[in-house]
C-alpha cells in the first residue's frame, strides 16, 4: 500500500505512463487489488510449488486468496442467496424495507439480472473517474452508480482488471507466477465474456467467497478475505455500478498458462477452509470491535476491507496465507510483506525509521492523495494503487485511513533518525572519493543532492527514507536498474520519471552505489552484494520477455 520512493529523475515534458500493475491480490486487490499478487523470491519458489501441489494450490502473495464455500450447504446449493441481506447464513443482516429507487434484486435462481437491461452510463476513463463524496444514502439509480464508482476506487479494481485505457475493466492483465501466467477476468457487464448475466447474489458470492456462478472455485485473483468485510450496502452499490456504470466490452479473457495439475481448482477449497474467514466472521471482526473514534473505525474498514492493504504489507506463511488479516490478529498485521515483483512492501506500523512512526497523519493523507510527500514518493505497486484508487477518495476517508494506521504500534523499537553530515561533507570536499561516493555524484546527486535530501516532493529524499533503510535492498536495487514513473494525480498533476541505469552501470557498480546510499547520512541498512544485483537483474529481464 505505501512505498517511499528512492531516486527520481525527471524527463522533460514527461507524460504519465501506464502504471505497473500490482501482482497480487491487490493483488488489491487480488492483484489480483488485487488488487489491489506477487511473484515469490527465488528462495521461496520451491516451497510455494510444494505447497501448491500438496496443500491447496495456493498462489503467491496477493494471489493467495483461494476460494471455496465454508460449508457443505454452499457446495450443495450454489444458487442459494449469498448477498448478505435476509438469508439464514447471514446473521449480521437485518430486515429492511426495499429502498426507494433501488434496482430490483433478481431472484438468486435467475442468471439474467434485471439490472443489466437498463441503459449503460459510459466510463471513458481507465479506472474510476474523479469523484466527490458519494451519496451516503442513495435513493436513485444514478446515486447508487456514483457510490459504486467510489467503492471501485477504494477497492482498486481497475489496477488488476484494466489492461488498456480504452477498455476499462475488460481484463487480460497478466500476472506472472512461479506456476505459470494468470490473466485477469473481464468484469464489464458484457453478457458473453463479462459478468453481464450475473445476479447480485452471484456477484456478492464471487467478491466475498471467491465462487463462480456455477459453483466452481475462482483462482485466487482477488483478495476476498479482505472484501468479505464489505457491508451489504457497499456490495450492492458496487454491483449496480458494474452493471449500470461500466461499458460492456466483448473481449474474451486469455487462457491461463498454468500447467496441469496445478491448474486444477478443487484444491483451492482446502486453502479456503484453512485460511479464509467466513464473511460473517470477517465483518464482525472489523465492524463490531471498539475504536477510540468513529474516524478510526472508518479507517479500519477501508484499510482492512476494500483497501486490502494487508495483501501486500503483511507477511505470508508457507501456504501463502496472510499471517494476520486485521490489527486484532496481532503485530504481524501490516508489519511489512515479502518482495512482490522486485518491490518490498514496507511496514505501515509505528517503526520510526522503517515504518510510519515519523510520519504525521497529514503526511500519510497527502501521500495517499498525491503519491508524494516531503518524506517519499510512491513507486511500483503503490504508484498503481494511488493512480487507480486512493487519489479518488475523499480527504475525509484518506484522513480516516491515516488515523487508523497511526494507531498501529511498532513491532520493534528503533532510534529516531538523526542525519549525519559526514557523507555530505565528503561529497562536497573535492578530495579523494570512494567508488560509491563517485557513483553517487555522477548519477544521483543532481536530483537527490549531496545531502541526500532531494528536492521533495518532486525528487524524494534518500536520507532517512524508510525504504532505503529496510533490511532488504530489493526496492532500492530495482529502481536503480529499471527506474520508475510517478503518475500525476488530481491534486498533483505533474508526472516524474526516473530513468533506469541497467545499461549504464554494472552489477558491481549498482551494488556499491546502493550500499553507499544505505549507509550515508545516518542511514543504517545492510550492504548490497553484487550477486543479489545480478539475480534481480536476471529476474526482471525474464519478466519483461
Amino acid at each position: 500500500m505505501m512505498h517511499h520512493m528512492p531516486p527520481f529523475t525527471p524527463r522533460p515534458n514527461a507524460q504519465p505512463q501506464p502504471a505497473p500493475h500490482a501482482q497480487n491480490p491487490k493483488a488489491c486487490h487480488a492483484q489480483n487489488h488485487g488488487p489491489h499478487a506477487a511473484a515469490l523470491g527465488r528462495k521461496h519458489r520451491l516451497v510455494a510449488l510444494i505447497t501448491l501441489g500438496l496443500v491447496s494450490s495456493a498462489l503467491p502473495a496477493p494471489y493467495a486468496a483461494a476460494a471455496a464455500p465454508h460449508g457443505a450447504q454452499g457446495l450443495q446449493n450454489p444458487t442459494a442467496p449469498l448477498n448478505g441481506t435476509l438469508t439464514p447464513e447471514d446473521p449480521l443482516g437485518h430486515p429492511t424495507a426495499p429502498t426507494p429507487g433501488l434496482p430490483t434484486q433478481p431472484s438468486p435462481t435467475k442468471i439474467q439480472p434485471k439490472v443489466a437491461q437498463t441503459p449503460i452510463v459510459p466510463l471513458p476513463l481507465v479506472g474510476p473517474q474523479p469523484i466527490s463524496a458519494p451519496p451516503e444514502h442513495p435513493t436513485t439509480q444514478a446515486e447508487w452508480v456514483e457510490k459504486g464508482r467510489y467503492l471501485a476506487a477504494a477497492a482498486d479494481c481497475a489496477a488488476c482488471h484494466t489492461s488498456t485505457a480504452a477498455q476499462p475493466y475488460a481484463g487480460n492483465v497478466p500476472f506472472a507466477l512461479p506456476i505459470g501466467t494468470l490473466y485477469a477476468s473481464n468484469i464489464t457487464p458484457d453478457k458473453t465474456h463479462g459478468i453481464g448475466t450475473w445476479s447480485e447474489a452471484q456477484f456478492t458470492r464471487a467478491v466475498r467467497q471467491g465462487m463462480r456462478p456455477d459453483g466452481a472455485t475462482l483462482y485466487p485473483a482477488m483478495p476476498y478475505p479482505s472484501y468479505a468485510r464489505m457491508t451489504d450496502t457497499d456490495l450492492h452499490a458496487l454491483y449496480v455500478y458494474f452493471m449500470h456504470g461500466v461499458q460492456p466490452v466483448a473481449q474474451a479473457a486469455k487462457a491461463n498458462a498454468i500447467a496441469w495439475p496445478l491448474s486444477l481448482r478443487f484444491p483451492l477449497t482446502v486453502w479456503r477452509w484453512a485460511f479464509a474467514p467466513t464473511p460473517q466472521a470477517a465483518r464482525k471482526a472489523t465492524l463490531e470491535r471498539p475504536f477510540a473514534t468513529p474516524q478510526q473505525a472508518r479507517g479500519a474498514y477501508l484499510v482492512e476491507g476494500p483497501g486490502h492493504c494487508g495483501a501486500c504489507h503483511t507477511e505470508r506463511g508457507l501456504a501463502m496465507q496472510e499471517k494476520a488479516l486485521t490489527a486484532q490478529d496481532g503485530p504481524r498485521y501490516l508489519a511489512g510483506g515479502k518482495v512482490i515483483d522486485g518491490w518490498l512492501p514496507p511496514s505501515l506500523r509505528g517503526e520510526t525509521t522503517t515504518g510510519l512512526g515519523a510520519w504525521s497523519a497529514a503526511e500519510i493523507t497527502a501521500f495517499l492523495q498525491t503519491g508524494r510527500t516531503q518524506r517519499g514518493s510512491a513507486f511500483g505497486g503503490m504508484d498503481t494503487a494511488v493512480h487507480h484508487g486512493t487519489q479518488y477518495l475523499t480527504e475525509a476517508d484518506l484522513a480516516a485511513m491515516a488515523s487508523y494506521l497511526k494507531t498501529l504500534p511498532a513491532t520493534q523499537q528503533q532510534a529516531p533518525y538523526k542525519p549525519d553530515q559526514a557523507a555530505t561533507k565528503a561529497l562536497l570536499s573535492g578530495g579523494r572519493l570512494t567508488q560509491g561516493q563517485r557513483l553517487y555524484l555522477d548519477n544521483c546527486a543532481p536530483c537527490h543532492r549531496a545531502n541526500g535530501a532531494g528536492f521533495a516532493p518532486v525528487f524524494p529524499p534518500l536520507a532517512g527514507n524508510p525504504v532505503v533503510q529496510t533490511d532488504s535492498a530489493e526496492s532500492v536495487v530495482h529502481i536503480i536498474l529499471s527506474g520508475s514513473t510517478l503518475h500525476g494525480t488530481q491534486q498533483a498533476p505533474s508526472a516524474f520519471t526516473m530513468p533506469g541505469f541497467a545499461t549504464r552501470l554494472t552489477d558491481n557498480q549498482i551494488a556499491v552505489l546502493a550500499s553507499f546510499i544505505r549507509h550515508a547520512w545516518s542511514n543504517n541498512a545492510p550492504a548490497v552484494t553484487e550477486l543479489s544485483v545480478r539475480q534481480l537483474r536476471k529476474t526482471l529481464t525474464n519478466t519483461e520477455q
